[in-house]
């Protein structure tokens, strides 16, 4: 084992594992993560699945966006593969006030860049044909949605031999 690094993260979730990643893009050295189990194994593998940009904040919905630009190449980019599947996401309005709530995501998506697009009740019914249409007034349709398997993910995402990474990087489980 190491005695000394010039970085320790603690934690093998998808944030750790993720800074892990930045920091050997952007040429540090010395870096060592230290998990307790196994990689992306506790909260991080209880909220995969999806990958949404749908938030009510610019900025948030932006590092929403740089994750769904990201984990397509990471294969490519890493040597291993992140079980990436992109899908498309539905999001339904019963209420005047959800409606609203879709068109205020609707106007950050614009200004993040994705595409968005809200439609009425009977294109969703087209659409999802097992949906209630007397129960919807809108639906927000999003193509850049997409699902992810994290067990699969995290453990060669820092650039592999190679690549552009760090000399050492010691992952402590």
């Amino acid at each position: 084992m190491k005695s000394h690094a010039r970085v320790v993260i603690v934690g093998g979730g998808v944030m750790g594992v993720g800074l892990l990643y930045h920091l050997a893009l952007e040429g540090w050295q010395e870096l060592v993560l230290v998990e307790k189990g196994e990689l992306t194994s506790g909260s991080t593998w209880h909220a995969a699945g999806q990958c949404p940009q749908f938030n009510g904040s610019l900025n948030m919905t932006k590092v929403h966006l740089y994750g769904t630009e990201l984990y397509p190449k990471l294969a490519e980019l890493t040597g291993s593969g992140v079980s990436w599947h992109g899908c498309g996401g539905l999001r339904l309005a019963t209420t005047d006030e959800e409606v609203r709530w879709l068109k205020h995501v609707y106007g950050i998506s614009r200004l993040a860049g994705y595409d968005a697009h809200i439609i009425g009740p009977l294109r969703s019914q087209a659409i999802t044909p097992t949906s209630r249409r007397s129960a919807s007034r809108r639906l927000s349709s999003r193509s850049p949605t997409a699902m992810l398997r994290p067990p699969t993910s995290p453990p060669r995402w820092p650039p592999g031999p190679g690549k552009s990474g760090p000399k050492s990087i010691d992952a402590l489980a």
